[in-house]
């Protein structure tokens, strides 16, 4: 079943940048595959094939901080 997918035509960050924005979420982490850590300094996390418990401490540690 699929539920969602992303817009070929518009970067994936940019429709979570458009998603955050929409619903007013202040603290949030992104966690994906694809490099972000430029458009979401301090709210990303890398995960290549898992999420291991280092990079589960490291979102931890990124949403303590945004409180």
């Amino acid at each position: 079943m699929v539920i969602g997918c992303t817009d070929p035509d518009v970067p994936r960050y940019r429709m979570i940048q458009n998603y955050i924005e929409a619903h007013q979420i202040n603290n949030y982490i992104v966690i994906d595959d694809l490099n972000m850590s430029r458009q979401f300094p301090s709210h990303f996390i890398a995960a290549q094939k898992r999420f291991d418990h280092g990079q589960y401490e490291k979102a931890v540690r990124l949403l303590q901080y945004q409180i």
